[in-house]
């Protein structure tokens, strides 16, 4: 087996006994230290994963989420928002009710709109 092949089979098993819980984490259920948030600041807007975060941080998925949430950091990060759509929003596209445009937008709010 090729070192990168055993570097992602030693990630998977490691995400997912984080996801069962059967290995506590290192810094799992301990205060957040004020270095592990700008870590966490800074890996979310460069695009880092939740699950790679954790990683990183030695903490559970559910503890970053949490504190990205608790810090607005989806706030702005479009595709990532995890509000509710608005209630003009047909759900499928993304036009001035979801910022599609005009040719792409599946449910033609812009065309008739554009008339």
């Amino acid at each position: 087996m090729n070192p990168e092949k055993k570097q992602r089979e030693t990630t998977r098993e490691t995400v997912q006994n984080m996801r069962r819980r059967t290995v506590r984490l290192e810094r799992d259920g301990t205060y957040w230290e004020p270095e592990e948030i700008d870590s966490l600041i800074q890996e979310f807007a460069q695009g880092t994963g939740i699950t790679e975060i954790a990683l990183l941080l030695r903490r559970t998925e559910r503890a970053v989420v949490q504190q990205i949430e608790k810090r607005n950091l989806y706030q702005g990060q479009r595709g990532r928002s995890r509000k509710k759509p608005a209630e003009n929003s047909c759900g499928k596209c993304l036009c001035e009710f979801c910022s599609a445009p005009p040719e792409a937008c599946p449910c033609g709010r812009k065309e008739k709109e554009g008339d």
